[in-house]
């Protein structure tokens, strides 16, 4: 009844296969992934970080995003990629090192399935599982910007939602997996149009730029952002104006 809420972690073992993760005390319905390339706590040289999400409807729904630089290069090395096939996926700079799938939901947890491994180090996985009678629906969207500025409606979800997560990064417009040589994380967040929140992060390492570029930018009125750091130029950014019967409205400026 209600709001079920689980926190955990699980080590991504070498090999491919099924890992059972139990323990929950209900059956999830939405599943909020968040990973580096670690095997224990604390810091590491290099930057790779990782977030995805699981969702149980009739047909399961995967996605991520991961991004990868590092540093004490002559030149930058910068990449990020994007599935939407997988909950997970560890990259390194040349190429995917891991990722990953939820292939079944049960009554005291998940089943997560290592499609692809090339790891050697075993990173940890860490997780949000949230279940109860409070949250009646949940769909993962990919949307495209649209070339122009003003109100544009995202359908799709088949209901009308209360709180929405936006994950983007620099990927040209194009749907479906990707991967390129920046490094430009933005997530936001909103649940209302009175109660609009945003963390729009840009943080990007330009590939044989000659020099890291790096900044980061946040907003209390923006679900998205992202800039170009070589300029502070814009390259998109929307408010978040409605839920509608079937997704939702965001203003693009």
């Amino acid at each position: 009844m209600g709001l079920n809420v689980y926190s955990g972690s699980f080590t991504f073992t070498n090999g491919t296969g099924d890992i059972a993760i139990t323990g929950l005390g209900f059956q999830p319905k939405v599943i909020i992934f968040f990973w580096t390339r670690q095997s224990a706590t604390g810091f590491a040289v290099n930057r790779t970080v990782g977030v995805g999400a699981s969702v149980d409807r009739v047909t399961d729904q995967n996605y991520c995003m991961s991004w990868c630089a590092n540093d004490n290069l002559a030149t930058s090395s910068a990449t990020y990629a994007r599935r939407v096939a997988d909950a997970v996926e560890i990259i390194v700079t040349t190429g995917t090192n891991a990722r990953g799938s939820v292939t079944a939901y049960g009554s005291d947890g998940f089943t997560f399935n290592k499609s692809f491994n090339d790891n050697a180090i075993a990173p940890i996985i860490k997780y949000v599982a949230l279940g109860g009678s409070d949250i009646t629906d949940a769909i993962i969207l990919e949307c495209t910007e649209p070339a122009v500025t003003g109100n544009n409606a995202y359908t799709g979800a088949g209901f009308q939602g209360n709180l929405a997560m936006f994950w983007s990064t620099r990927n040209d417009n194009a749907s479906g997996n990707q991967t390129g040589s920046h490094c430009d994380p933005s997530i936001g967040f909103a649940n209302g149009t009175s109660q609009v929140t945003c963390h729009g992060h840009t943080a990007t390492s330009i590939s044989a730029a000659g020099a890291s570029q790096c900044e980061s930018f946040i907003s209390s009125s923006l679900c998205l952002g992202i800039y170009s750091t070589a300029t502070d130029t814009t390259l998109a950014k929307a408010s978040f104006t409605s839920f509608d019967s079937d997704g939702f409205t965001l203003n693009h400026t």
